[in-house]
């Protein structure tokens, strides 16, 4: 019997994760999912592969926290987008490193039975993402999530330095945010090299380097934030 993995992969969107999220309040734009609670925007967002092919259907899934107003100062920006997507969120993470400790893909494909992806991807959701989400429910519950680490961060989870400074200046410890921003200045200042990585379909990467520079832009970006919150900073 002739299988069409791209129709499999909209059922499993339409009977096995759609319903979950639409329990939880979650609304749906594409493969992209947001709920409101509290300051807070939840997404939840199906990424398919660039290298499908009608034989294989590979796809993630990303989750984040969104707040208005750190997306505003730390983009410079006051248009909200329509529908929040997963690298508009101040934290942010993959299911992968929170399920499996890693990286990792689902697969459609003919040697695997459609029955039990489908199966992976329930129990996936219902132990771990949706457990997961339903922790941070405010903006104060992420408070000791953005105090840690990246090395103590759970689950891989990705958040930008400057996003962290704006928490705390604008809802935790206003001492705290200043001195990451004044940190983040100095280090902005010795001047680095920035790699950018290609990743092939088998798994070789490509890693490019460029010549140590200091990124005046994001010198600039601090500026502007140390000068919204009246911190003084040295030129």
């Amino acid at each position: 019997m002739h299988r069409d993995l791209d129709i499999e992969f909209k059922e499993l969107v339409k009977s096995i994760i759609s319903p979950r999220l639409k329990l939880l309040g979650y609304k749906k734009s594409n493969l992209n999912f947001n709920r409101s609670v509290d300051k807070l925007i939840h997404c939840i967002k199906i990424q398919k592969s660039q290298w499908n092919h009608s034989e294989l259907i590979s796809f993630t899934v990303n989750y984040g926290f969104f707040n208005d107003y750190i997306y505003r100062i730390n983009c410079n920006k006051q248009d909200l987008p329509k529908f929040i997507n997963d690298n508009d969120c101040f934290a942010w993470g993959r299911t992968g490193h929170l399920i499996y400790g890693n990286d990792y893909w689902y697969e459609l494909s003919f040697e695997k039975e459609f029955n039990l992806i489908a199966e992976q991807i329930s129990s996936d959701f219902d132990d771990k993402l949706i457990p997961l989400m339903e922790q941070f429910k405010s903006i104060v519950s992420v408070t000791d999530l953005m105090r840690l680490s990246a090395e103590k961060r759970p689950n891989g989870l990705i958040i930008d330095i400057d996003n962290v400074a704006i928490y705390e200046l604008e809802f935790g410890d206003f001492d705290k945010g200043k001195k990451i921003l004044l940190d983040s200045y100095e280090k902005a200042l010795i001047p680095k090299s920035v790699s950018s990585t290609t990743v092939y379909p088998d798994g070789r990467k490509d890693v490019k380097w460029s010549e140590p520079s200091v990124n005046q832009f994001y010198l600039d970006k601090l500026k502007r934030l140390a000068n919204m919150y009246k911190i003084e900073i040295k030129k």
